[in-house]
């Protein structure tokens, strides 16, 4: 068992790799409020892969799609037993992972223990896979009314049209008609293992309890899938949607770097976009004087798929004119290199800021640990490497972003 401690902080977190393969992290926070995440290192993107010296291709929110029905065991609902026990529980997909999570205030170790049971134990049958189908295909349409969601996709779907991180993260109607209990137990089987497995638990715990029961837990699996990464060329385009909204919606991606670490590089990104499109920045500025919104634009940053993104996303009276200014802000940036310095601290001292908050909250603390175990780093780690961010690093991850753009605009026209 190894201990790391933030002395700024006195963010403790124990970190443990059981017997069959699995992380487990331990964030023991005095609160009433227990909280327990399993994560599996399986996406939406991930959608081609190879098992067992055979490579396979699955339909597009095959992985959305897993996670739905998980809940449903041969003898009972997972979601009522939760419920029973006085447990909270939920679970989601993004690009590169597959996160269930419950919290309670007790009968944590009951509850524990059903988490740990019931990843692990799939259950498909052809009928119920059909009524399925027809629940993520309502969901599919809700997200089809998301003027953000679809800006979002439509510029990604410009960007890389070959890639499936393009591909909404539920999939599309037609794709998950083409999933059948077999795939879902390939997929189970390939990605559901120890090895590609992490636990994170926090708030009231008691870790050597935690780490008792995940031991008693544990199953032994074959070994992982290993993901197929395309290399897949930035094309770019601007995609139009109609949809009767009042102020239309604007995203604008652009390839970013993924070597480096996604984790170092999710902050980089976001300094960067704290700096030129923050407040205070001129670009705001000017999109206020313009009167295009009075909304600062939000960026992003995501790496999943072996590729990068870094997206701008906001509200504007006028899109193309917002995403031109954008554009501009980022190659003046890139091309003249000068960096404010006094800025630069600032946004490193807010982005540090955010993370020590946010380890005050148990569930907030458990999700964030679940995305830095990617790269077997705690808290302690990413503090320091925040803190230890330098301008060059910033200018360069710009330089890299490039000329290539896709744009997705949601308006009445």
């Amino acid at each position: 068992m190894e201990v790391r401690l933030n002395c700024h902080t006195d963010c403790e977190i124990v970190h443990k790799k059981l017997k069959n393969g699995a992380e487990l992290y331990i964030i023991p926070k005095n609160r009433k409020t227990k909280v327990a995440v399993v994560s599996f290192r399986v996406g939406a993107a991930d959608t081609q892969f190879s098992f067992k010296e055979t490579k396979y291709t699955v339909p597009s929110g095959t992985a959305h799609f897993l996670e739905h029905r998980m809940f449903e065991l041969k003898e009972e609902c997972v979601i009522d037993r939760f419920s029973e026990l006085g447990a909270y529980v939920n679970a989601y997909t993004d690009g590169s992972k597959t996160v269930y999570i419950f919290k309670a205030t007790e009968l944590f170790e009951e509850s524990f223990r059903l988490l740990l049971d019931f990843v692990n134990k799939p259950y498909f049958v052809a009928e119920e896979i059909n009524n399925e189908k027809k629940i993520i295909a309502s969901e599919i349409n809700m997200y089809g009314d998301d003027p953000f969601w679809q800006s979002y996709f439509g510029a990604l779907k410009k960007l890389f049209p070959d890639s499936p991180i393009s591909d909404e993260i539920a999939g599309s109607v037609k794709s998950i008609d083409q999933i059948t209990p077999d795939i879902l137990y390939l997929c189970h089987k390939a990605f559901y293992t120890p090895q590609n497995m992490t636990i994170v638990c926090g708030g009231g715990v008691n870790a050597d309890e935690v780490i008792k029961i995940a031991e008693e837990m544990a199953v032994n699996g074959e070994e992982k899938a290993k993901k197929c990464r395309q290399h897949v060329k930035a094309v770019g385009g601007v995609s139009k949607i109609k949809m009767d909204i009042s102020v239309p919606v604007y995203c604008i991606a652009f390839p970013a770097r993924v070597d480096g670490g996604r984790i170092k590089n999710g902050f980089i990104y976001k300094i960067l976009g704290d700096m030129l499109f923050g407040e205070s920045s001129a670009a705001f500025k000017q999109i206020i004087k313009e009167d295009l919104s009075e909304d600062r634009p939000i960026v992003q940053y995501s790496s999943d798929g072996g590729v990068g993104i870094f997206a701008v996303t906001g509200t504007s009276t006028k899109c193309e004119r917002t995403a031109e200014i954008i554009k501009k802000t980022l190659h003046d940036f890139a091309f003249k290199g000068e960096i404010d310095s006094k800025e630069f601290s600032a946004c490193v001292r807010r982005v540090t800021g955010e993370i020590i908050r946010s380890l005050d909250d148990a569930e907030a603390a458990v999700n964030a640990q679940a995305e830095w175990s990617s790269e077997n780093i705690t808290a302690p780690e990413v503090i320091t490497m925040v803190r230890n961010l330098t301008e060059r690093e910033v200018f360069w991850a710009a330089k890299e972003i490039g000329k290539i753009y896709g744009l997705g605009i949601v308006s009445k026209e």
